[in-house]
C-alpha cells in the first residue's frame, strides 16, 4: 500500500521513546468519562482549571530494602521486570548500547536479595525488547529486530532459568511490525503489538498466537484490529477465557488525536471487541493492564494543556460490562505511568514525575498505592538525585520490585536500576543538606544540564558492565 511506504525507522523509534516532557505547569482538568462515579485529582487542585505546581522535595520518599544499577559505557533503557513466583527470581529486560555501536536487547536475572545471577545479550544484531514474562523457569521476551530503515519484524524468544536461549523466532511483513508484550498460558504464548505490514490502517493492533513445544515454537495464527488510522496495543493480560489489551488509537476525524483504549479478545470466537475508550486530550495512552477479581485495570497517561501529562487509571467491571471509576492523578508538572501490579486488594502504579527548574528539569520515579476501590493510599518517589524514572513494577510476597532508568552518580549515561521495597514503601528516606548540596554541585559541574539532589539513606550498588562477549556469562 502506498501510504505505508513513508514509514521509517526514525518515526518508529520516536514513537517508542520515553515521552519528552515539556516545561510549564500542568493544568488538571476533570474530564467526564461516560458518567464514571469517581475522579480523584491532585491534592493541590484549586478549581477545575487550577494550576498544579509542586516541588519534588515536598513528596514522600521511598525507602528501598536494596537497589542496584546495571549498565556500561553507553545508554541502557526501556526496562521491564517480572518475578517468577514459582522459583523466586526477578528478571529484568531492556536495551543496551554498551556492547556495540547499535542497540541490543538484554536479559538479567536477580535473586530476591538483589544479587545478580547472570545476564545475557538476546540478539547479536540490532534489536529492541519491550515485553517480558516469566513463570516456572521459562522466560519469554518480545520486541523487534531491525531489517532495514523501513522494515522491522516482531521477535519472540524463550530462555530457561540458567540463561540459555531455547528458541528464537521472528514474524513480519515488508514494513514495521513490533511486539510490545507477551504472556504464556498453558503452553500457548500470545504476543501483542502493532503492524504496518497487515491490516487496514497506517498501523493496526497485532496479536500473535504461538504454541510452545518445549524446544521449539510454532505460529498458530495472527490477528489484526483497527478502528482508526494508527492503532497499537502495549500490554495484555488474561482471565483464562479472554485476553484484555490496552493501548491507543488515532482518530483523523478528531484532528489526529490519540485516545487510550481497552480491548477484549474472546479466545473462543477469536474476535476483538472495544470495551472502553478514554477521550480526554490530544494524546492519551494506556501503557499497562492487569486482571484481578473480575475487573480489568488499565493505567497510562493523558495529555493536558501546555503539553503536560497526568496519570490515568480506569477500573472496568467485567460482570456489568461497564467502567466503575477512573482516577486522574497529578502532583507535579508532568506525571506519567508505565506499569501496574496488584497485591492484597491494592494496585501499585509505577511511573515518573518531573518539574522544570529554570533551564533544568528534576525527575524521580514515583509509586502510587491505590485500593481496588479507587482510594489513593499514598504516593512516594525515589531517585531524584539520579534523574530516575520508573518503567515497570512487579509484586511478590509482600514486596514490590521496580525497574527503570536513571543516571548513577558521576556517570554520563543512563543505566537500568532495580530496587525492592516492602508493600508500604518503607520508611521515609532521610538526607542531609550538606551531602545533598555536595552531590548537587559536583553533578552540576560534571554533567550539565541535569540537576540531581536528595541524598537517600539507601545503599546503591553499581554493577559495571565490562566490554566482554556475551558468551562469557555473568558479570
Amino acid at each position: 500500500m502506498a501510504k505505508k511506504l513513508n514509514i521509517t525507522l526514525v518515526t518508529l523509534l520516536l514513537s517508542l521513546s520515553l515521552a519528552t516532557i515539556s516545561a510549564g505547569a500542568i493544568v488538571v482538568k476533570n474530564v467526564e468519562h461516560d458518567g464514571l462515579s469517581k475522579s480523584i485529582l491532585s491534592k493541590k487542585l484549586h478549581g477545575v482549571d487550577g494550576i498544579v505546581t509542586n516541588d519534588l522535595s515536598d513528596l514522600q520518599k521511598l525507602k528501598p530494602k536494596w537497589s542496584q544499577f546495571w549498565g556500561g559505557d553507553h545508554m541502557e533503557r526501556e526496562s521491564k521486570i517480572y518475578v517468577d513466583k514459582k522459583q523466586g527470581y526477578v528478571y529484568v529486560s531492556g536495551n543496551t548500547r554498551s556492547f556495540n555501536n547499535f542497540v541490543q536487547p538484554f536479559l538479567l536475572k536477580y535473586g530476591l536479595d538483589g544479587n545478580l545471577e547472570w545476564y545475557s545479550i538476546v540478539y547479536d544484531k540490532e534489536a529492541f525488547v519491550y515485553g517480558l514474562y516469566a513463570e516456572g523457569g521459562n522466560i519469554y521476551l518480545t520486541g523487534l529486530v531491525v531489517k532495514s530503515k523501513a522494515d522491522t519484524d516482531v521477535f519472540l524468544a524463550k530462555y530457561n532459568a540458567n540463561g540459555e536461549k531455547i528458541w528464537f523466532d521472528t514474524w513480519g511483513g515488508d514494513y514495521c511490525d513490533i511486539g510490545f508484550d507477551v504472556i504464556c498460558y498453558k503452553n500457548t504464548v500470545y504476543v501483542c503489538g502493532r503492524t504496518s505490514s497487515y491490516g487496514k490502517g497506517y498501523s493496526d493492533v497485532l496479536l500473535l498466537k504461538y504454541k510452545d513445544n518445549g524446544g521449539s515454537c510454532k505460529l498458530v495464527w495472527y490477528k489484526t484490529w483497527g478502528c482508526g488510522e494508527d492503532d497499537e496495543v502495549n500490554a495484555l493480560t488474561s482471565d483464562g477465557s479472554s485476553l484484555y489489551l490496552c493501548g491507543t488509537s488515532e482518530y483523523p476525524s478528531k484532528g489526529a488525536s490519540h485516545d487510550g483504549m481497552l480491548l477484549k479478545f474472546d479466545l473462543s470466537t477469536n474476535k476483538f471487541s472495544l470495551l472502553y475508550s478514554w477521550d480526554g486530550g490530544d494524546y492519551d495512552k494506556f501503557m499497562d493492564v492487569i486482571f484481578y477479581k473480575n475487573h480489568v485495570f488499565a493505567v497510562g497517561w493523558a495529555q493536558n494543556f501546555k503539553h503536560a501529562y497526568e496519570i490515568i487509571l480506569v477500573s472496568y467491571n467485567l460482570e456489568s460490562s461497564k467502567p466503575e471509576w477512573n482516577i486522574n492523578w497529578g502532583e507535579c508538572q508532568s506525571n506519567i505511568a508505565y506499569g501496574i501490579g496488584c497485591y492484597e486488594d491494592y494496585l501499585f502504579i509505577a511511573g515518573e514525575v518531573s518539574e522544570s527548574k529554570g533551564f533544568r528539569m528534576e525527575r524521580a520515579a514515583v509509586i502510587l498505592k491505590i485500593s481496588i476501590g479507587g482510594d489513593i493510599e499514598w504516593s512516594k518517589i525515589w531517585g531524584k538525585k539520579y534523574f530516575a524514572g520508573a518503567e515497570d513494577i512487579a509484586l511478590f510476597d509482600g514486596s514490590f520490585y521496580v525497574t527503570g532508568a536513571g543516571f548513577p552518580l558521576f556517570k554520563k549515561y543512563v543505566d537500568i536500576f532495580v530496587f525492592k521495597c516492602d508493600k508500604d514503601g518503607g520508611k521515609s528516606a532521610g538526607y542531609t543538606n550538606f551531602l545533598e548540596n555536595m552531590i548537587l554541585h559536583l553533578r552540576e559541574i560534571l554533567f550539565r544540564p541535569f540537576k540531581m539532589s536528595v541524598f537517600e539513606e539507601s545503599k546503591v550498588k553499581v554493577t559495571p558492565v565490562i566490554k566482554i562477549t556475551p558468551s562469557m556469562g555473568a558479570i
